[in-house]
């Protein structure tokens, strides 16, 4: 009688250990096993969103149904200087990311970011979208992934046609306007995903703003 207590105790323990374990939202973790750039999904499509500048609308585009599986990343700069737009992307749930500059600033970058999110960024893209070897094996050594587009929408010319699994980014500088209402109407044509969702053919847990 004494064993079986002592086996339904021990069986008890590992359960909870077990359950704690698998349903637990990991921040961090690596879709590569070297220091590569994620620049092509397989399944659906991917929406980056590159926030340098704050355009009338983007508040209720964050805020819209429509942005629910777009990746935000975002310009430490603006992070600085935008607390109402951090509090939308948290409070909407949004997935984001750090939209970096050089291998020179990327700590300051971190920081700024884990500051603003309380959690180090999941995904990387820098400014022009060019990785020098050191920046992308610091930012594996991070476990920090590392995105590039395969199309860049610019001026409001959205693509007539996309392929299988290709990654879309809208940059948002100043001089780079868009039109939100065009733009919901031109992605409600596309089935828009998750970066996670595309590159493993299914939804997964990553941890998003809280």
């Amino acid at each position: 009688m004494r064993k079986a207590l002592i086996l339904l105790g021990l069986s008890t323990i590992l359960f909870a250990v077990y359950y704690s374990y698998t349903n637990k939202q990991l921040p961090v973790f690596l879709m590569t096993e070297e220091p590569n750039v994620v620049a092509k999904g397989h399944n659906g499509h991917v929406f980056l969103v590159e926030l340098h500048f704050e355009h009338d609308g983007l508040l209720d585009f964050i805020n819209s149904e429509q942005s629910r599986n777009i990746l935000f990343l975002v310009d430490p700069a603006l992070l600085k200087r935008a607390d109402h737009l951090v509090e939308a992307l948290k409070s909407k749930q949004r997935a984001t990311g750090l939209l970096g500059s050089s291998f020179d600033t990327i700590q300051q970058e971190i920081a700024v970011y884990e500051q603003a999110f309380k959690q180090k960024p999941l995904w990387y893209m820098p400014q022009g979208y060019t990785y020098t070897d050191k920046l992308r094996q610091r930012l594996f050594n991070e476990q920090i992934n590392m995105l590039a587009p395969s199309l860049i929408i610019q001026n409001n010319s959205f693509p007539k046609k996309i392929e299988k699994g290709d990654i879309l980014s809208l940059p948002l500088y100043k001089e780079n306007k868009v039109d939100f209402t065009a733009l919901s109407n031109w992605m409600k044509k596309y089935q828009f995903i998750s970066i996670e969702e595309s590159l493993f053919g299914y939804s997964i847990k990553t941890k998003k703003s809280p």
